[in-house]
């Protein structure tokens, strides 16, 4: 199978180049668009990372840089959201990743895109091709769309995959629903064609009731056929359809008192099909072997949460929750209860501090954590927080401390000066204990917001 990706080669001075010309294109361009716009949004997210550990020595160093930007003239729009990942050494692969990059008209009836587009709808759906839509009055909207799919795995441009589909938008003042179905092609043969639909009801100021739901129709098992523990081999078409995301959340307020909420969700992850196949294929020639196998079939997991929070106080907020999970695969069972409060603290912040107990299906795992966060003037937020787990292995009785500790500090810039408005730094340092490893990680953030 033939698999492209995107190489950034070089190191050093080289590559350092590299990423302020990429740096400095974006800025530019986005320069030129804010000389005349009737609307500009967007901003741009440089960050540095820094990791090593006490162990091995190993250090893990890349810039990242992300840039998203709207810009809207009449009924003509152009949409950029991308980021790209460089490394300063051989830890990390460098990545350029362009989600979205798209232009847009509008009119009365409809709309026409095209570029590399994402259809929320349709299970956020991402092709490099074609859309267009047609309205039906003020609630309701149909589109179709078709062109190459980015490859899944580095969603670089290639012609291996294809993807079509229609997704459709409608609702009232209180319910609104969207969905689509999709069909894609790895290498002129049918890999994959899915239903997704999601909703969202408010009946009154109280009730708010949302779900969503992906249905999978050519995987190799279904969720009947293994609801009736047959062989993949063995189950029909009827049982192979499986649900590979399901959600529900029903949330309930009483204004000043209290707030309920109760979410139920159902996943399955990878699923076998034949470009999954054809990786794996490369990868054990590249490498020599596979951790995965043969035939990765992901797993089924089913889970429901119910949560409460108490407004006791306009300063104190207690809150609790419960959860179940249900691991299909191996019939194993976990749960999680979990304690704690918030208190607010006006205009200067607030303290978080909580307690859990989950059984995470081999293992007991208590854990304690405390946050904060403190507005120190109008332009300097300080962030910390500290957790400490006990894990404990059932089949072997091994017990361990884990701790973590963050300290982060957001920075307006404008503080500095008025030319540097829209300017914001984070600086953050975290480490991760464990009885024989620590890890240092250092984190620094620029982003830089325009809008008109």
């Amino acid at each position: 199978m033939k698999t492209p990706h995107t190489k950034l080669s070089g190191s050093g001075s080289k590559n350092i180049w590299t990423r302020l010309l990429f740096v400095l294109t974006t800025v530019g361009w986005m320069q030129n668009l804010q000389a005349d716009p009737t609307s500009l949004d967007g901003y741009l997210n440089l960050s540095q990372v820094i990791s090593k550990d006490d162990q091995t020595d190993r250090t893990i160093a890349y810039s990242q840089l992300r840039s998203l930007v709207d810009y809207n003239h009449e009924a003509f729009s152009l949409h950029l959201d991308g980021r790209g990942r460089f490394s300063w050494n051989q830890e990390r692969r460098n990545r350029i990743d362009i989600s979205r990059f798209s232009a847009h008209y509008g009119y009365a009836s409809g709309w026409f895109d095209m570029g590399r587009l994402i259809n929320a709808a349709a299970a956020s759906a991402r092709i490099d091709g074609l859309e267009a839509g047609f309205n039906f009055g003020k609630q309701t909207s149909v589109s179709i769309f078709a062109g190459l799919m980015p490859h899944p795995w580095d969603a670089s441009l290639n012609t291996d995959f294809t993807t079509a589909g229609l997704s459709y938008r409608t609702g009232a003042d209180n319910l609104q629903a969207a969905g689509g179905f999709v069909l894609q092609l790895y290498q002129q043969d049918a890999d994959r064609a899915y239903f997704a639909h999601n909703l969202s009801w408010r009946p009154n100021e109280s009730w708010v009731v949302f779900a969503n739901t992906t249905f999978d129709f050519l995987s190799p098992r279904g969720i009947l056929g293994d609801l009736e523990d047959k062989n993949p081999n063995e189950q029909n078409s009827l049982e192979r359809i499986d649900l590979t995301n399901g959600y529900l959340l029903v949330h309930y307020r009483e204004k000043k008192k209290f707030d309920l909420s109760f979410r139920l969700s159902h996943h399955h992850t990878i699923l076998p099909s034949a470009w999954w196949r054809d990786w794996i294929d490369e990868q054990r020639k590249r490498v020599g072997f596979v951790v995965d196998g043969e035939d990765p079939i992901g797993t089924r997991r089913t889970s429901s949460q119910l949560s409460a929070n108490f407004y006791l106080h306009e300063a104190l907020t207690p809150y609790t929750s419960v959860r179940l999970d249900y691991r299909h695969s191996d019939d194993k069972e976990g749960y999680e209860a979990r304690a704690g409060a918030k208190l607010n603290l006006a205009t200067h912040g607030f303290i978080d501090l909580f307690y859990s107990y989950r059984r995470h299906y081999i293992a007991d795992n208590h854990l304690a954590s405390l946050r904060t966060e403190w507005d120190l003037w109008q332009s300097i937020v300080l962030e910390a927080g500290f957790g400490a787990m006990h894990h404990t292995v059932l089949e072997t009785s091994t017990t361990l401390w884990l701790y973590d500790l963050d300290v982060g500090m957001w920075i307006d810039m404008r503080m500095v000066s008025d030319s540097l408005k829209g300017l914001r730094c984070l600086l953050q340092a975290q480490a991760y204990i464990e009885p024989q490893i620590t890890v240092y990680m250092g984190f620094v953030q620029l982003v830089y917001r325009l809008g008109s």
